[in-house]
């Protein structure tokens, strides 16, 4: 009866889809789904092709992606996701829509949902979630930080190694020390509009947005959404942001750390419990978080190192968490200090509440990033792991001590948060949730990433030992 229920569900929601592609005169519909290591893929489908057992059943696709399946047995279906379906502004010709739709990969002899794609691992991770009885939903609202610049060009071979940067010309005049700038001296503020405007026009409930505090680098918030819904729009989002600059002449980088000594590109995670309408994060004390919410941010400082491994899979990561938090800060939480991984952000209502984790980046998978931290907040939850004082104040140095880089907790380097996820990945294991399989790729991955860049001669090397 359940799966016969289901079947009518879906039939429905494909008719209802249909009718809207009709009347909307959509052209193209793009099926998307998201690579182990966080590429956002798709396949399009002429609108006047795709028929209703298409999205009920799947589209077929090459499942020969990096981290899914072998070439050799390859074959797989996308099940689109039918209750969300966004609507994105073709780039090219400013009147045309696409319609968007975000899918799961299932294997089509065994109709099963694939384990290593990363949007199954989301649902698996709300599914341990609501098995657990500890609340019905999870809560998330990134700030997602980029950089615009006029052009970027990099070069590596076996005798030559560089980068270069052309800023926006307009805007740099703006100092590096601040953010917030208005319109008048902001000249990024347009291309921010735009971005924001095809945001609402594809559904996806931007908050906001600013100039944050290095030479080209904007920021957009989302409003707070179910954690797999806000991975999808997270994609999407990036997208747009990629798109609008281009259709501007200027290039996107997500890069945590694109300039040399200034700040660097952030996703900052804000999440919460809920049950129903109740947000299991407030406390009595609105100025305070709830015990809950304490155990939850304690189990993400117990297992700290391997979320760098998932939520900072880049080399490039630790150069920006170098600048941001291991000169000044530590890994620990704290309520106002922005110095600090974690910090919970004051809140003028019980609906508010919430904490935001500042350490990952905009290279992490936001399905695994997502789920990654779920799961070690209910770890934190389940074992009841208490936290110590929150930091105050503005860290200082010990000058008796060696001013070592990396404070208490946090990886130095995607090599030790490899060895962290190696040996700690029991929590991600609970309720079959991730698998061996997919922590050994991310391992893999990760060491193979952290091998080239150590691999290669840098220009400061030279700077520093040329002779």
């Amino acid at each position: 009866m359940a799966i016969q229920s289901s079947l009518k569900t879906r039939q429905h929601q494909a008719n209802k889809l249909l009718q809207r592609i009709n009347f909307e005169e959509i052209k193209v519909v793009d099926i998307r789904f998201t690579a182990l290591y966080g590429q956002c893929l798709q396949t399009s489908i002429c609108a006047s092709a795709l028929g209703e057992h298409d999205l009920i059943h799947g589209i077929p696709i090459s499942g020969a992606i990096a981290g899914w399946k072998h070439p050799t047995n390859s074959d797989l279906i996308i099940v689109p996701n039918l209750n969300n379906a966004f609507t994105m502004l073709n780039t090219y010709e400013g009147t045309q829509r696409s319609l968007v739709l975000f899918g799961s990969a299932h294997d089509p002899s065994s109709q099963q949902p694939l384990q290593n794609d990363p949007r199954n691992i989301a649902v698996q991770a709300l599914a341990a979630l609501r098995s657990s009885g500890i609340a019905s939903k999870c809560l998330v609202g990134p700030e997602i930080e980029f950089s615009i610049f006029d052009d970027v060009n990099f070069e590596i071979s076996t005798n030559r190694s560089h980068f270069d940067i052309k800023e926006v010309k307009s805007n740099h005049s703006l100092s590096i020390s601040h953010s917030y700038y208005g319109q008048s001296y902001d000249r990024l503020y347009q291309i921010r509009e735009k971005i924001l405007g095809r945001m609402e026009d594809a559904g996806l409930h931007p908050l906001g947005h600013h100039h944050e505090a290095a030479i080209g680098q904007s920021e957009i918030k989302l409003k707070p959404a179910c954690l797999l819904s806000m991975a999808d729009k997270t994609q999407l989002t990036k997208s747009i942001i990629q798109n609008t600059a281009e259709s501007s002449d200027k290039v996107v980088s997500f890069m945590p750390q694109p300039l040399n000594g200034q700040g660097g590109n952030g996703f900052h995670i804000n999440i919460s419990l809920w049950n129903e309408e109740h947000n299991l994060f407030a406390a009595s004390d609105s100025s305070k978080i709830s015990e809950l919410a304490q155990f939850f941010i304690g189990g993400i400082l117990k297992h700290i190192k391997t979320l760098n491994c998932i939520c900072n899979p880049n080399p490039n990561s630790y150069k920006r968490l170098s600048q941001a938090f291991y000169r000044r800060g530590q890994a620990s939480y704290s309520y106002e200090s922005r110095l600090t991984g974690i910090r919970v952000p004051m809140a003028t209502s019980p609906e508010n509440v919430r904490i935001e984790l500042r350490f990952p980046d905009n290279s992490c998978n936001p399905y695994l990033a997502f789920s990654a931290v779920l799961m070690a907040g209910l770890d934190g939850i389940s074992k009841k792991r208490h936290l110590g004082k929150p930091t105050t104040g503005t860290p200082i140095l010990n000058a008796n001590r060696p001013p070592f880089r990396h404070p208490k907790g946090m990886a130095r380097d995607l090599y030790e948060a490899s060895s962290a996820l190696h040996e700690d990945r029991a929590f991600l294991l609970r309720h079959g949730v991730f698998n061996e399989s997919i922590i050994n790729a991310l391992i893999t991955h990760s060491i193979s990433r952290h091998e080239q860049a150590e691999d290669h001669s840098t220009p400061i090397e030279f700077a520093n030992s040329y002779c």
